[in-house]
């Protein structure tokens, strides 16, 4: 009975945290990030409170979040060894990545990764 209770406990926290927020798997990551400006947040569910809540308010991009806990394939496939980590891609090609540092924090900010993303939008019309 305590796992049942503890799995819906799970379950209830996960979908509170999930609502406005949109995760990739290996079998749709491709996909996503070859449209366009595409942010991904690397982060793993047991260091949640290190997660980057402030990512859903960049602008004219799309962001997702990648547990490296659930898809192990891409965190090695994109060689992630902190997190969070950010990588923003523009069709499917890597622009920039911000790493945390030793405390599991992102020392980039809001600001930084959308002056990435302003500066991508300003290229892309050259």
């Amino acid at each position: 009975m305590k796992k049942f209770i503890t799995f819906i406990a799970f379950l209830i926290a996960t979908f509170s945290f999930a609502q406005g927020q949109s995760f990739l798997g290996s079998e749709n990551f491709e996909k996503e990030i070859s449209r366009g400006i595409i942010v991904v947040e690397f982060w793993a569910s047991w260091n949640d409170a290190n997660s980057c809540e402030w990512l859903e308010n960049l602008k004219e991009c799309e962001v997702y979040r990648v547990d490296i806990g659930t898809h192990m394939d891409l965190q090695q496939e994109f060689e992630i060894t902190s997190i969070p980590t950010v990588i923003i891609f523009n069709n499917g090609n890597i622009e920039e990545t911000f790493n945390a540092n030793i405390m599991f924090q992102l020392e980039a900010d809001k600001n930084d990764v959308q002056g990435k993303v302003d500066e991508i939008i300003l290229n892309n019309f050259n």
